[in-house]
């Protein structure tokens, strides 16, 4: 992890203004040169810009399960596509929520986020006008919230197997899986 430690600019990317703005708070107290970009994570035309001005390695980090938030068929793309704008020896850390077994525990995951999850059941009341539906599915291995007929968020549970197919569809080397009690850290670098 010694390449962090002499990257000379972090650079954030997200499709939120508002998410933006709370990096830049956060971002206050800490040295180093800070690029905040508003783009597509499946595109990342702004970051590519951005890296041809930029020397040293990159690193790649997606906190929060950002790839289980994405449909299945996107993830890849999206991996795909950082694979792409990363140079040789850039770092790439993914956190992803971890399959874990029995649907006691997402049950029990879904009411520990609950205050999360609230904020989505406030959208799909607005837009749908009913209460929002919560559901494991076991075969995807999604949360899904949204109501009966069309889940509106999408957060996917990751097995070490896939996330290893993940990398290995890519230009980009798994060198680590790191194993929390929710959650992966996988760690790959660009050959």
């Amino acid at each position: 992890m010694r390449d962090v430690e002499t990257t000379r600019a972090v650079i954030g990317i997200d499709y939120s203004p508002h998410m933006l703005d709370k990096c830049r708070e956060i971002w206050r107290s800490y040295p180093k040169k800070l690029v905040l970009l508003l783009d597509d994570f499946e595109k990342l035309q702004k970051l590519e810009k951005v890296l041809r001005r930029e020397h040293g390695p990159a690193v790649f980090i997606c906190l929060s399960n950002t790839l289980g938030n994405l449909p299945s068929e996107r993830r890849k793309k999206a991996v795909a596509k950082i694979g792409t704008v990363a140079r040789p020896g850039d770092l790439v850390i993914f956190a992803l929520y971890k399959r874990v077994a029995g649907r006691k525990q997402y049950t029990e995951e879904i009411k520990y986020y609950k205050k999360y999850y609230r904020t989505l059941e406030t959208v799909v009341k607005a837009i749908y006008g009913i209460h929002a539906t919560y559901k494991y599915d076991e075969t995807g291995h999604d949360i899904l919230v949204g109501t009966n007929e069309e889940p509106i968020f999408i957060s996917h549970r990751w097995a070490k197997g896939e996330i290893a197919a993940l990398f290995s569809s890519t230009c980009l080397r798994l060198e680590d899986i790191l194993e929390g009690d929710y959650t992966f850290f996988s760690i790959g670098k660009k050959f």
